[in-house]
Order: structure tokens, then sequence, then C-alpha cells
């Protein structure tokens, strides 16, 4: 196998990997600057550093720790080059909460037990769930496919995410407590 067959195998299971945890890093981003647009921003600078350290990454290491550090550094120069806005957390609080953001680090049971708690949402909520989720679509554009107000879809999501939440939970036996992992 040629270094470069070896580059693009590292290059492909990276690219899984940050499949599997753009949800958690877009929440974290969305934590820590809750502006859509700007995470989207910023989530995509992550995957293209992420895409060009490929060959760096230690398949030993936490990837998803190692994706919000590149994440945390991303948003800094983002807020570096665009400027702070009212609704983003400057960089020092930013920093401090990175230094103490729990693991994403998800079992293959509690990503089990998730599909099917979403499996059990009614149909057009796991519709408006997909075309965010899974499609990254934004919310004037899943108002506009489903027909319904972008307020109607942001309480569409919130109530799904609550219900999965809930659902996992109790499937997972952890209600009253929270779990991290």
């Amino acid at each position: 196998m040629s270094l470069s067959d070896n580059h693009s195998e590292q290059a492909a299971a990276l690219h899984k990997l940050f499949i599997r945890h753009t949800s958690a890093l877009r929440g974290y981003l969305l934590a820590l600057m809750p502006n859509e647009d700007a995470v989207d921003d910023v989530l995509q600078a992550t995957f293209l550093v992420i895409t060009s350290k490929a060959a760096q990454f230690d398949t030993s290491r936490d990837f998803a720790a190692w994706a919000r550090g590149i994440a945390r550094i991303e948003l800094l120069r983002y807020k570096r080059a665009e400027g702070r806005t009212p609704r983003s957390l400057s960089p020092e609080v930013i920093e401090k909460l990175s230094t103490t953001a729990p693991s994403f680090h998800v079992t293959e049971e509690r990503a089990a037990v998730t599909s099917e708690c979403i499996d059990e949402l009614a149909p057009r909520t796991k519709q408006s769930l997909v075309l965010r989720y899974k499609d990254g679509l934004r919310l004037a554009e899943i108002a506009r496919r489903m027909d319904v107000a972008v307020g109607t879809v942001k309480a569409m999501l919130s109530r799904a995410r609550c219900q999965i939440r809930k659902c996992v939970e109790r499937k997972l036996g952890i209600e009253g407590r929270r779990h991290d992992g």
C-alpha cells in the first residue's frame, strides 16, 4: 500500500468519525456561540482542518476531544476575523468553558437506544429532525419544505430533543440524574 493510499484511508476514517460526532460538535459550538450561521461556518472550517491534518491524527487519541480542540481554535479564529458580536462569548470565556467541557463519548448502547427513541417519534417530527440534523438544512428551509412557520419548526425540534432525551433516560434507567457518556 502506498503512502497516499494510507493517507486516503486515514482521511476517510476521520470523515466517518467527524460525521458521527457532528451533532455533539455542533451542540458544543452552539453553547459557545448561539448563532447558527456562524456555527455552520466554524463547523465547516473545523472539518477542513481535520481533513488537512488527517495524516497527523493519532488513532489512539480521543477523536471527540481532538475535534473539540480544533473547533475551539476555529471558533476563536472566526471571532477574531468577524469581530465580537453581542450574542457571543468572549475568547476568555470560550477558553475557560472549553477546558471544562464534558466528554461527548457515546456508547453503542446509548446510540442504539437513541435510534429507537427517534423511531418512536411522530412522522412529521422525525422528518424535521432528518431535515435539520441529517440533511443539515437551516430552519427557514425546513419551514418552507414542511409548509410551516419557522417558530413551529423551532418548537417541533425542541420538543423532539426533549422527548428523545426523556426516552433515552427512561430506557437506560438513568431518570433523575444526568448522564454525560
